[in-house]
């Protein structure tokens, strides 16, 4: 039987305690903006958002209300999961940032 998947909650200022790889949730007041993955490193991935010129990119620069974002890293319980589980958190959430899936 699989092991379920660990959620991991933090805030984006407190990087170094994010999960090496998963499925990461960005959210601001509640609202899901950002939902995207990572088999290497959550952290690189994030920190490439804030050079990237994309959407989420532009927020992520733009933000200072920074206590009230939240992120949650959902880590993989086994190999394969982390495509799926993402297609299906964009199609739930329909998050603001995310164009694929939806």
């Amino acid at each position: 039987m699989d092991r379920p998947a660990e959620i991991h909650r933090t805030t984006l200022d407190a990087l170094d305690d994010v999960p090496h790889a998963g499925v990461y949730v960005i959210a601001y007041l509640g609202r899901v903006l950002y939902v995207g993955k990572a088999e290497d490193s959550v952290a690189g991935r994030l920190a490439s958002h804030m050079y990237n010129s994309d959407a989420i990119g532009e927020w992520m620069r733009s933000v200072d209300d920074w206590p009230n974002v939240r992120l949650d890293v959902l880590t993989p319980p086994y190999d394969g999961w982390i495509a799926p589980v993402e297609e299906a958190l964009i199609r739930k959430f329909t998050p603001l940032f995310n164009t694929a899936f939806v």
